[in-house]
């Protein structure tokens, strides 16, 4: 098994696979293409924008043979996930293509002067930034001569993996379909470009910790939580699996849908927020309420500073009490802006805060 390097540009990779076919991604023991999310794919963009440090990218090369010439082959053993995704980004213009920069994504510092880039699509960059990505160069080792069991070796030992956050560990509790589902949800404009999380917070998922908290609360046939804590994520993931409601589900797709009139960041949007927001905006939805007139009860109620919602925000407003709290609260300031009759729910508890506290909460 023999090494050699060959730093090569984004540009000629992208020629490689897709005009000369010698750039392949047939191993059969990876991953399907694709399986980043949408802040995975913007980092990456904004690691090549800011100079920061890109793993090297790996290939088991071999030889074809082509027209009567032996022409090099290579096959991705690492690497996959980021040349597709940027093969992806750069292709925007390409059959309406492409995807938008998470709204999360960092600002860019380019000698000196800072860029906005969140919510930017390849073809609305500075021409300066398009060169920098179409040109940068990748650390890139072939491997030759690599047999079978070596290759899958290789592949093995380089993803290791990193541990996993509880809400990540969430997902196999939740099933191939229903992870598929939230994956779909997480990518519609409201998750990707209005709610207000940093790109570490993204990283690590908790945009899927809000949504499941948020289904949690509007899935009628579950009761057994305490808190909405990542943990009870944890458990209510694996119920859902086996409760699956099919109106709810689709009722929750839409909700997501309709909130993405947000298109852009908002600060109120943040963890505390989120989930009353999206439960509030389900009733609105079923009430006919249209979503522009959703969003200036939004604005202007979270401009307010309501004192009442604010006695459910401080430490512990992951409990039960303090989140249904917050959605009584904006759901009967909504009730009195559209004129819309308030079911009184069942108060059992009263607020409590000094058991919990919300750093690893909502």
């Amino acid at each position: 098994m023999n090494r050699s390097s060959l730093p090569s540009s984004l540009g000629t990779l992208k020629k490689w696979h897709e005009e000369k076919n010698t750039l392949r991604f047939n191993l059969s023991y990876q991953r399907h293409a694709g399986m980043w999310n949408s802040i995975q794919k913007s980092m990456l963009v904004w690691s090549i924008l800011s100079d920061s440090y890109i793993p090297p990218l790996i290939f088991l090369k071999d030889y074809e043979e082509q027209d009567g010439k032996d022409v090099a082959i290579r096959q991705v053993c690492d690497g996959k996930q980021r040349l597709t995704s940027l093969f992806e980004f750069i292709g925007d213009e390409e059959n309406g293509g492409g995807f938008r920069l998470h709204a999360s994504t960092p600002d860019v510092d380019i000698d000196g002067d800072v860029y906005e880039i969140q919510g930017l699509k390849f073809s609305e960059l500075t021409q300066e930034m398009q060169n920098l990505i179409l040109g940068y160069k990748f650390s890139i080792q072939d491997i030759e001569g690599a047999t079978a069991e070596e290759a899958e070796n290789l592949f093995l030992n380089i993803n290791n993996g990193c541990p996993l956050s509880v809400i990540q560990k969430s997902k196999p509790r939740l099933g191939d379909e229903l992870c598929q589902y939230f994956r779909g949800i997480l990518e519609k404009p409201f998750f990707t470009q209005a709610i207000n999380l940093s790109a570490n917070q993204c990283l690590k998922e908790d945009d899927l910790a809000v949504a499941l908290q948020a289904y949690m609360l509007l899935s009628e046939g579950y009761d057994d939580f305490k808190s909405i804590s990542v943990a009870e994520c944890f458990k209510f993931a694996e119920w859902l699996r086996n409760n699956l409601d099919e109106n709810e589900q689709t009722n929750f797709t839409l909700t997501i849908e309709y909130l993405g009139i947000f298109d852009k960041k908002m600060k109120f949007l943040k963890k505390t927020n989120i989930v009353p927001v999206i439960v509030v905006s389900q009733f609105l939805m079923l009430q006919g309420v249209e979503e522009a007139d959703a969003k200036s009860f939004f604005n202007d109620f979270f401009s307010s500073e309501s004192e009442e919602y604010a006695k459910y925000t401080g430490a512990g407003n992951i409990k039960r009490p303090m989140i249904e709290g917050r959605v009584r609260v904006l759901k009967e300031a909504a009730c009195i802006q559209f004129d819309l009759e308030y079911e009184e729910e069942d108060e059992n508890s009263e607020v409590n805060t000094d058991e919990e506290s919300s750093d690893d909460g909502e």
